[in-house]
């Protein structure tokens, strides 16, 4: 007799861009027999049930004809299946989403348990789908490319950039973002000094409309030292989030500009 035995990652993915063909979940399994041999070049069918919790109200079902191959592994993308509804009409945000998967070795209709389990992450265009909105692109990353920058003694100052990667949104100008719209936004500010004249704290801050919101400390050496900080934020709309840093030296420091090292990067998560 052969069984099947789940890989130990469940892939999730979408299958394509929002409103262009149906989204779906990427699963992946593989068949071996009870001897442990792949069981190749076989053809099967799946049944997966997705429910409102363990066994709950079923939210979505279909059907799926699959290959294994040469190594007993097979994939479907659930959501392209024989089923009299769609994955994406499932209102993700608001149920606890568990699956349910059986199988016919035999190509039938005769199902045995494979498995149930959790679905913890749900794509992103799946959940935008079901709830009619999606959050549009907002990121940037300023970085500083090339020579250095003096930073005066013991004093907070506010980093500039003379480069922008990227900046999705229009959001970032002049050394500063201005939140487009309320909502939770992730920030990262990163710093590299040069060897240090005297060991000493480096302070690295993300400020908000001119007050300090977030800030971390290291104690740099007189070899190159590197200070940074990151942030979750609620924003509102037309907050104004800068970068900053702090030696606490009592002479003059400066930065080593190298883009990889550093920049001041963010993006809305939602």
């Amino acid at each position: 007799m052969k069984k099947f035995l789940t890989l130990i990652t469940l892939i999730i993915s979408t299958a394509s861009a929002i409103a262009q063909t149906p989204q779906g979940i990427n699963y992946q399994a593989e068949a071996r027999d009870n001897s442990g041999n792949p069981w190749i070049n076989h053809t099967i069918t799946v049944r997966a049930t997705i429910t409102d919790g363990n066994g709950g109200t079923t939210l979505y079902q279909e059907v799926q004809v699959a290959a294994t191959n040469q190594f007993g592994l097979f994939t479907l993308n659930i959501g392209s299946g024989i089923s009299s509804g769609r994955l994406d009409s499932v209102k993700w945000g608001a149920v606890h989403a568990w699956m349910h998967i059986e199988y016919d070795p035999n190509g039938g209709t005769t199902y045995k348990d494979m498995g149930t389990f959790q679905l913890l992450s749900v794509p992103y265009a799946l959940y935008a789908a079901s709830s009619g909105s999606v959050t549009p692109n907002i990121g940037f990353k300023a970085v500083n490319s090339g020579g250095q920058t003096t930073l005066p003694a013991a004093t907070t100052t506010q980093l500039s950039y003379n480069s922008v990667a990227f900046n999705d949104g229009g959001a970032f100008s002049s050394d500063q973002f201005t939140a487009p719209s309320a909502g939770v936004y992730h920030f990262e500010v990163a710093a590299l000094f040069n060897p240090l004249s005297s060991a000493g704290r480096l302070g690295a801050y993300i400020y908000v409309n001119g007050v300090n919101n977030t800030g971390n400390y290291v104690y740099g050496t007189t070899d190159y030292s590197t200070v940074g900080v990151n942030a979750t934020i609620h924003l509102n709309a037309g907050d104004v989030v800068t970068a900053w840093v702090y030696p606490t030296m009592s002479t003059a420091q400066s930065l080593l500009n190298l883009n990889y090292y550093n920049y001041f990067s963010g993006f809305k998560v939602y």
